[in-house]
This record gives structure tokens, sequence and C-alpha cells, in this order.
């Protein structure tokens, strides 16, 4: 299966790259192809979703250019796509064919309205800001988690990936971590990720 993008889908994600200069963007605009591949196409394998016997409904919280969606979606996966309303992360969505729902992260609403539950509710590397710029507390980064296992479908499962500004505190707080989550719930910690699946 042809994972790769088209020569089309580089040179629009270039273009664009080339219309929003800066050095936050930058990263995400760099050798496309190399985001599909090893990048997003590890994660996806990590995830054991090459593997899937049916399509699974996948919600991708933080998910920058939709690189990760893209990978999914040749494996016939159905993925919803949140980040910013930002032009540049619209226009690289739509470049790449992937659904893009663009919303700003609040402790008020921290997920937008959506269509329906899901399989797979993916966080990795999100960093969460208040309007000030200051970053979420690990507490309020868990509210927002909490609200992506709450879309679960039952058996479903949330998977987060901590950027490394919050690692000492996972390592600290799993244990109340899981008192977050329903009785019973499994919690599982390896490396910077944690899995929580739904009963």
């Amino acid at each position: 299966m042809e994972l790769a993008l088209t020569a089309d889908q580089v040179a629009a994600i270039e273009a664009i790259g080339r219309q929003h200069p800066g050095n936050f963007h930058e990263k995400f605009f760099a050798n496309p192809q190399t985001w599909v591949a090893p990048k997003m196409l590890s994660r996806a394998i990590d995830m054991h979703l090459q593997r899937s016997p049916h399509k699974l409904w996948i919600l991708d919280v933080g998910s920058a250019i939709p690189y990760f969606a893209h990978v999914c979606k040749k494996w016939e996966h159905d993925v919803i796509s949140v980040d910013l309303p930002e032009d540049w992360l619209v226009q690289s969505a739509q470049a790449l064919d992937c659904e893009y729902v663009p919303h700003r992260i609040t402790l008020e609403q921290p997920l937008p309205r959506l269509p329906h539950r899901f399989d797979l509710v993916t966080m990795f590397g999100v960093n969460l800001n208040h309007a000030n710029g200051s970053l979420f507390s690990f507490d309020e980064y868990m509210i927002v988690a909490k609200a992506g296992f709450d879309l679960l479908h039952p058996g479903g499962r949330l998977v987060v990936g901590f950027n490394l500004g919050y690692l000492d505190n996972v390592w600290q707080r799993i244990a109340l971590w899981r008192r977050c989550f329903p009785a019973g719930t499994q919690v599982e910690l390896k490396d910077n990720v944690v899995s929580i699946h739904s009963r």
C-alpha cells in the first residue's frame, strides 16, 4: 500500500509553508514525506492500527498538519483531526484531503461538538495553553484527556503521548490519574505514552 504523499500534496504543503513562515510552523512543513514515514507510520504501527480487522473511528486531538490521519486513511480508518482555527492548518488538511475541525481547546470547552463516538482518541505532544499563553497544568491537561475518554465507544482506547514538560508529572501522578476514570479502567504507562481503555 502506497502511504507516501503525492507530488501534488507535497507541493501544496510546501507552498502553504512559504505563505506562513515562522519558527513554530517550519518543522511541520520541512520534509513532508518524512512526517508520513517514518514518523506517523511508526506511531500508527505502535498502536497496531494496520492490524485492525475493521474500520476504526479515530479522533486525533492536537493533530497539527494531519499526517497521522493521512496514514490511517490509507488503512481505511475514518479520522477526524482537531487543532487550532488557523489558516495554515485548515489549508494543510484540505491539501491532504483530511477531515479537520478547527477548535481552540479551553477548560470550558475542551473539545468541539463531534458527530459520533470513537474507537480511538489520540493526543500526541499536545501543548495546551491558556489565552494568556501560560501552559495548562497537569491537572488541567487531564480535564482535556478525560473529555476525550468520554467520547470513546465501549472498548475504545485513549492514547496520550506527553511532551517532555509533563513527563515528571506523568510518573508522579499516574496513580492519581487512574482515579479520574471509572473504577476498573485499565491505565498503562510505557515510556511517555499513556493508554487508557474504556470498558
